[in-house]
């Protein structure tokens, strides 16, 4: 008789991630936060779909969606008409919080299925770049993305990211005129 070693071997596979179209601007209007009966403002929120195609492989795997934070914008906010820095915290978690004067001013929340909700919470508004009689200026929230983690059941990972496009659109004051005085 007479042998011979055999060499075999199983080559793991990973799972994948890929990103499709890019998810649409969330533009938030400031106008909408105020009620004219009211003088507290309110919150105004918009959604977003991020995109991404996940491929598992051999082995099971898992998703989670997470807000990651590149350049951190420098953003100022107006909360009872003083101005202080805004500072974010919960990069790399679900939820990202923008806070000044420990006030939450906003949030950018992204669910399990990549649904990204931005709010406005009316606890104060954004500083717009110019002032004066300039009304609808946009003032963007930049430098965020969602990132799709992926890992399987043996440790193999993937991820992927899609940028974020936010921003606040300004108000300003109105002024209306009433009925022309009576002629004497």
């Amino acid at each position: 008789s007479a042998s011979q070693d055999l060499t075999l071997s199983g080559l793991d596979d990973g799972p994948k991630v890929e990103t499709g179209d890019a998810p649409t601007a969330i533009q938030l209007d400031e106008t909408s936060m105020f009620t004219a009966n009211d003088s507290a403002l309110t919150a105004v929120s918009g959604t977003t779909q991020t995109s991404f195609t996940v491929t598992e492989g051999a082995d099971t795997a898992a998703a989670e969606y997470t807000v990651e934070v590149g350049t951190a914008p420098s953003l100022t906010a107006l909360i009872d008409g003083d101005e202080y820095e805004v500072t974010l915290s919960g990069q790399g978690t679900n939820t990202l919080t923008g806070t000044a004067n420990n006030q939450t001013i906003f949030t950018v929340a992204v669910s399990d299925a990549g649904l990204v909700t931005f709010t406005m919470t009316g606890n104060g508004t954004l500083q717009h770049p110019t002032g004066g009689d300039s009304h609808n200026e946009e003032q963007a929230i930049t430098g965020l993305s969602v990132k799709c983690t992926v890992t399987d059941a043996d440790g193999d990972v993937a991820s992927a990211s899609q940028d974020l496009t936010l921003s606040g659109l300004d108000d300003g004051p109105k002024v209306g005129t009433g009925d022309a005085p009576a002629a004497s």
